[in-house]
């Protein structure tokens, strides 16, 4: 189970995307593993205007690869699309300090 404090964190770091990458991503979030060609076939868009999309969503981490699939028109290999699992960022902390010499601290105890 994720915590809300991760939930909250991942929606404010989250990229902002435009309206057609919003559109993909629905698309990829509602479907399942998707190939470009089905995705432009459900928003009734050019295959041209989807492929860039999914490629700037994959370099945001918000899609991944899921497969291939054999294109029944083609018989060529798609890659199938799936939503990428949310990113939890986990702060950095500094190290902790060194810690003392034992034998510096023996001889300030003996000092």
């Amino acid at each position: 189970m994720i915590q809300d404090t991760s939930l909250a964190a991942h929606e404010s770091i989250k990229p902002e995307i435009s309206e057609r990458q919003a559109k993909v991503l629905k698309v990829i979030s509602e479907l399942g593993p998707v190939t470009n060609k089905q995705i432009a076939r459900s928003l009734g868009w050019p295959i041209n205007t989807v492929t860039p999309r999914t490629l700037e969503l994959r370099e945001a981490k918000l899609v991944e690869e899921a497969g291939k699939e054999r294109d029944p028109d083609t018989g060529r290999h798609a890659i199938t699309w799936q939503k990428a699992p949310p990113r939890i960022i986990v702060p950095a902390f500094p190290p902790p300090p060194p810690e003392p010499q034992v034998e510096e601290t023996r001889q300030q105890i003996l000092a």
